[in-house]
Order: structure tokens, then C-alpha cells, then sequence
């Protein structure tokens, strides 16, 4: 609601990363109701320090604090604080979903983890041999592998086709690349046997510096932390569900 020099800004918003930690956030509040829903849209930017801003933490699986849920009760927001004009929003969201999803492929994160997936394999043993060796275990680090690569490949093709992040596109670079992640953070747990059945914290992350590691190795730190983390990712940034729709709709014309 637009109040003279101020939008007053009533809502809520869930899963908003960092905002316990952030001065800023942008909101897309509807300011409009003619013509299509997408018209009525407008960006802001908004101080989260306040009047009326509410902060709630949600603790995620792997006990983390990262994403939060944000209530905003008759928050007054200068209209110097708008981005571009009003209703034009919708627009804006796009683009910046696009990136967000260019990034949620994350492919130098999984290459690295795949890398480090390796290492470990190579370590554990399965009796007398290492995990590895295992022609089960093997089958599936080679198709994982080939699947990292693929996806590679077809993130350059994105690039080269200078595209601005075709919705599509960046849908299916998004879809693939959560699975993959989910699916290296699976396969190392895995090959960790005993010692990925352990909830081990990330030594990295704060608020677990000082907590003592179980027996095992060192690599085993982080390990089923990280696997609890990214079963988010297929959710981060639109579900993959969302993706595939659009994918149907925009590629398929289904």
C-alpha cells in the first residue's frame, strides 16, 4: 500500500537466507491489482533494521542456522527505495531467479566433492581392498562421473550460446546439477561406511569449532553434515518439480 512518500509493506516471507545476518533484503509486494497478477508486482529494497521487521530462525536437518522465516507487520519502506518503476517487478524477479538457478548447479562445488568422493574411495577399504575396487561401488562413482561431465558440457553450451540465461536452459542446469549434488554427497557417506552412519558436524561450520570429532578419520568430518545439507538444494531457488514444468511448457510444448 502506497502511504505518500512510503509503501507500507504487510506480509511474510519463509526460507529467506541470511537474514539474521543481512542489513538489507528485497521484497516483491504487490502494489497493483489491474491487469495480469504479474503487472501488480513491485521490487523493494528494505532495511531490515525496521520497525515492524521479525526475524525467526529455522533450524535446518543438519542443525544449522542459515534460512529464517520474516514477517514484515505495516513495514514503511521509502519509495526512494524502490528498483525501477512501480509494477515492473515481476520482470526483475526473473532475471534474478535466473541466476539463482545458474548458480544452484553449482558445478565447481560438485566437481570438487566428486574429487574428494575419490579420495576417500581410494582410502576406505572393503575388506581387503579398497572401496574402489568394489565393481558395484565403482558402477556407480562411473555414472555419477559421467554425469558431472555431461552436465559440464552442457553448462558451456549455455555460456557460449550467450543466451541471458534462458529460462529453460538455466531450469535444466538447476534440475540436474541439485541431483548431482545430493548424489555425491550420498555416494560418500556411502563409501564411508560405518563412519558416514555418524552425524560428524562441520568443523567449518560456526558453532562447532570446539565439539569433539567421534573415532575415525578426518576426511569423515563434514561428511553427513554436508549429505542432511543439500537434500535442500532440489527445493533452493524453485523445487525441481517447477522446473520440470517448465521445462515441459517452454521446450516441450506440453
Amino acid at each position: 500500500m502506497r502511504d505518500g512518500d512510503h509503501y507500507v509493506v504487510t506480509g511474510q516471507k519463509i526460507w529467506t537466507s541470511g537474514a539474521h545476518e543481512s542489513d538489507m533484503m528485497y521484497a516483491l509486494v504487490r502494489t497493483g491489482s489491474e491487469g495480469r497478477p504479474q503487472a501488480g508486482i513491485t521490487f523493494l529494497l528494505l532495511d531490515m533494521k525496521s520497525p515492524g521487521v521479525t526475524v525467526r530462525p529455522l533450524i535446518t536437518i543438519n542443525e544449522s542456522h542459515m534460512v529464517n522465516e520474516v514477517f514484515l507487520d505495516g513495514v514503511r519502506v521509502p519509495v526512494e527505495n524502490r528498483v525501477d518503476e512501480e509494477g515492473k517487478g515481476w520482470g526483475l524477479a526473473g532475471s534474478l531467479l535466473a541466476g539463482e538457478r545458474a548458480f544452484a548447479a553449482d558445478l565447481p562445488h560438485t566437481m570438487r566433492d566428486l574429487k574428494e568422493l575419490k579420495r576417500v574411495a581410494a582410502l576406505e577399504r572393503q575388506g581387503a581392498r579398497p572401496i574402489i575396487e568394489n565393481p558395484l561401488f565403482r558402477a556407480k562413482l562411473t555414472r555419477l562421473e559421467v554425469n558431472i561431465h555431461a552436465l559440464h558440457f552442457a553448462m558451456l553450451r549455455v555460456l557460449s550460446a550467450n543466451s541471458e540465461h534462458e529460462l529453460s536452459a538455466v531450469a535444466t542446469l538447476k534440475m540436474r546439477g541439485s541431483e548431482l549434488q545430493q548424489r555425491v554427497a550420498e555416494l560418500l557417506v556411502e563409501a564411508l561406511g560405518d563412519y558416514g552412519l555418524a552425524f560428524y558436524p562441520d568443523p567449518f561450520m560456526r558453532g562447532y569449532e570446539d565439539v569433539p570429532l567421534p573415532p575415525g578419520p578426518q576426511y569423515a568430518s563434514g561428511a553427513a553434515n554436508n549429505f542432511l545439507f543439500r537434500r535442500a538444494f532440489t527445493i533452493v531457488g524453485g523445487s525441481n518439480e517447477i522446473q520440470r514444468d517448465i521445462i515441459a511448457k517452454r521446450v516441450l510444448s506440453l
